[in-house]
């Protein structure tokens, strides 16, 4: 992924803001939890690259989560990069479907770059 001019590793966590009873509440305080939301996520998409970072430090990353739909994300984030890697539980993992997911599925067909899904456990 281009990141000023260099060559950048750019890991995206999608969310979506969750439906709940603080959607009633004012704008700003809705504003206040889904920053305090996307902090937390963007802490633990950190703690989960720091391993590789420590093992590969000549590899530029960038963590962020952004406030949309999983597929939608990882298209937007696609724009300029020269491949998608999409995580995919592996066979004999208690979550694993027989099948590729509706997000891994609409990357496939839309995304303008090579994509890579990788079983993971």
């Amino acid at each position: 992924m281009r990141d000023d001019g260099d060559r950048c590793l750019r890991a995206v966590e999608a969310r979506t803001t969750p439906a709940g009873p603080y959607r009633t509440q004012a704008p700003l305080e809705q504003q206040a939890i889904t920053r305090s939301l996307t902090a937390d996520r963007l802490v633990h998409l950190q703690d989960a690259l720091r391993r590789w970072r420590e093992r590969f430090p000549d590899v530029r990353t960038r963590a962020e989560v952004v406030d949309a739909g999983a597929a939608e994300a990882l298209l937007e984030a696609s724009h300029g990069a020269s491949l998608v890697v999409l995580g995919r539980r592996a066979p004999g993992h208690p979550m694993a479907a027989p099948r590729l997911g509706p997000v891994t599925h609409v990357v496939l067909h839309r995304a303008r770059v090579p994509v890579a899904v990788v079983p993971h456990d």
